[in-house]
């Protein structure tokens, strides 16, 4: 016996009809939702391969809970398409923070692109959805290049018929698939946004932050500058700032756990101070009016002190970051090669060092 199943396209009125063997709704039934565990010898490994051509075809995993269809035109020529059930250790970290539906299936080759749109189902156990969480508040995703998730497109939902099956019922979710990478089914939860500020010296040198929220992808994030994730599932968030230069550090904690509202929005200010450096101002000065006395060189940071037409100083305990220096005091007849004042970047812990040449013709 059969039993008919119902896919209804979400916004569109279309339907169309599949139909489900009894035995292997008994089989599906045998699958936990969710259970990313090891399989007892013998039972389905959540795997399925087939080689698709330009005339297009489907794979189905051994689990039967992945359909992938594949359309004609889609694929330039013969290629083995693969899926796969992830162990919980493969799980991609965004996923991880999900309440999921159903197991993580990599499809592959990874990154492969379809010239045309293929359409993805993930089935599971109707009792499996947790109290209050409706079919149509389901969504079916991916893990996209970028290492972030990322909805599918044309989302589907299959659903018994009434009057059928009245436990055990499978339902799916299914959506628009371009290219190959980890899917799943998780719940639709109320989402956040967090924005993530940094308050840290400027430089060549001192702009190698990154930030990682719950162990995901880096995100590059400059000195003054904010960084703005949105969606993120209500609840407590780890951030870490990462790529801290030698001598600085981060004031208060880091990784600081954040906790992001279901709905609204929060916002966290990173503080990273650094030790400072020392800073030598050369001068060489040349010609036969080059004066006797001393020039001035002079901070952008307040510090000044006298330097002699051919000689140097050493400022001492300079903040790191951008610093600029002038020199001054020369007279007018003699010319300065160069911009003046001349930028500098102090590193914490190092000497930088900036040179002025002076020329004084007769």
């Amino acid at each position: 016996m059969q039993r008919s199943l119902r896919l209804e396209r979400a916004g569109a009125g279309r339907t169309r009809r599949t139909r489900v063997a009894a035995a292997a709704l008994a089989l599906l039934a045998l699958a936990a939702c969710g259970d990313d565990g090891p399989q007892a010898p013998g039972e389905p490994q959540g795997v399925g391969e087939a080689r698709i051509g330009a005339d297009g075809g489907a794979v189905e995993t051994d689990d039967l809970n992945v359909l992938l269809e594949i359309p004609p035109g889609a694929l330039d020529g013969d290629t083995l398409i693969t899926i796969r059930r992830l162990a919980p250790a493969e799980v991609p970290e965004p996923l991880r923070a999900r309440r999921r539906l159903s197991a993580v299936y990599l499809v592959g080759p990874e990154g492969l692109r379809l010239g045309t749109p293929g359409e993805i189902t993930i089935f599971f156990d109707e009792d499996s959805l947790p109290s209050g969480v409706r079919l149509r508040g389901l969504t079916i995703g991916k893990v996209n290049a970028g290492g972030l998730l990322e909805e599918l497109p044309e989302r589907q939902f299959l659903e018994p018929q009434s009057g059928l099956a009245p436990a055990g019922r499978r339902v799916g979710v299914g959506g628009q698939v371009s290219s190959f990478s980890p899917f799943a089914i998780w719940v639709d939860e109320p989402a956040g946004d967090l924005q993530l500020d940094l308050d840290a010296p400027v430089g060549e040198g001192l702009d190698t932050y990154v930030l990682r929220v719950d162990g995901g992808p880096e995100h590059a994030i400059e000195p003054f500058a904010s960084v703005f994730l949105s969606g993120l599932p209500g609840g407590s968030h780890t951030v870490l700032l990462g790529g801290v230069p030698a001598g600085c550090s981060v004031s208060g904690e880091n990784p600081v756990t954040v906790t992001v509202p279901p709905t609204g929005s929060v916002s966290h200010r990173f503080l990273v101070t650094c030790a400072p450096g020392d800073l030598e101002v050369t001068v060489a000065t040349s010609g036969p009016d080059a004066p006797a006395g001393p020039f001035t060189a002079t901070l952008a940071s307040g510090p000044r002190a006298d330097v002699d037409p051919v000689g140097s100083v050493l400022f001492r305990e300079v903040p790191a970051g951008r610093e600029s220096v002038t020199l001054g005091g020369f007279p007018v007849t003699c010319a300065l090669t160069g911009a003046n004042p001349r930028p500098v970047v102090v590193l914490p812990g190092l000497t930088a060092s900036v040179r002025f040449d002076v020329t004084c013709p007769g």
